[in-house]
């Protein structure tokens, strides 16, 4: 619907002045709702799956909040492979199994993205309040066949400050040039296999290395290299036989490390860290 369309259509139905017509029509139509991107899998024996939440019942509890949603589903590479589309009630939540959602695609592992779209009534409310954005931060868990649940919320930083969306683009576009060094340790005692993943939000092809370092020197025991496609991931992954060699190479009686990231697609590109221990997984933001 166009900004014209709009406009007559308010200006008709709420009987409202013109000037207000139309400043009512621009707010509503730039009125954006930004999501994450997110890593899944359906690789045995672990699962993936959304909870998806209509916060406009929260926000504006005194209206009916009912609405849609749109899942955006892409393989590894980026593409898109598959689109779904549903209804969310007021103070409804619910939970989809990447599984279900990816029946017929013959994909198992990739991003998923999905917007709640604001109705008209959460729009008019949202306008009255001043409200030009809204951000879904969002959760997303992870299951295993052996047991055990991991959940994970979005990345808030992508808008920083708070600034208006206009900026968004110019933020959580544009490649961040200083190495990205992680606070989160890795303790090999027990652990059989690590994992970072990667989600490209740019709109450019996303590269460069990750970094193991000896957390008593900082020496770098261990280095891999990716690369991204626009809404692609990457999964860097150390095995039983690269943690000997993170062990063999650190100093003495060492057994923990961190990892920086030289290249990360966007300032907000940060990865999320899957730690195996056997048949137990935990996976977490760095």
């Amino acid at each position: 619907m166009s900004i014209l369309q709009k406009f007559h259509k308010l200006a008709k139905l709420k009987k409202i002045k013109p000037r207000e017509a139309l400043k009512l029509a621009k707010a509503q139509l730039q009125l954006v709702t930004l999501s994450d991107l997110w890593y899944f899998t359906e690789v045995k024996p672990l699962h993936t799956r959304l909870q998806l939440m209509n916060f406009y019942s929260t926000l504006f509890p005194q209206i009916d909040t009912a609405t849609t949603y749109t899942i955006f589903l892409h393989d590894m590479s980026g593409k898109k492979i598959k689109t779904v589309k549903g209804d969310l009630g007021a103070d409804e939540i619910k939970y989809l199994e990447l599984k279900d959602l990816l029946e017929g695609t013959g994909c198992n592992e990739g991003t998923v993205c999905w917007i709640i779209t604001p109705s008209a009534a959460v729009r008019k409310e949202a306008w009255k309040l001043g409200i030009r954005q809204f951000h879904d931060r969002g959760y997303i868990s992870y299951h295993s066949d052996f047991g055990g649940y991991s959940v994970v919320h979005g990345v808030s930083s992508y808008v920083r400050n708070g600034r208006y969306p206009a900026l968004m683009t110019k933020v959580y576009g544009k490649p961040d040039n200083e190495p990205f060094v992680t606070g989160v340790m890795i303790d090999t005692d027990g652990l059989t296999k690590v994992s970072l993943l990667m989600v490209n939000r740019s709109k450019g092809v996303g590269s460069g290395k990750i970094r193991f370092l000896d957390l008593k020197t900082g020496k770098k025991v261990l280095e891999k290299s990716f690369s991204m496609n626009p809404n692609g991931a990457a999964r860097i992954a150390c095995d039983k036989n690269d943690i000997a060699v993170m062990k063999k190479k650190a100093s003495k009686g060492n057994r923990i490390f961190y990892f920086a990231v030289d290249g990360l697609a966007t300032e907000a590109g940060r990865p999320c860290m899957l730690r195996e221990f056997g048949k137990s997984f935990a996976i977490m933001h760095c």
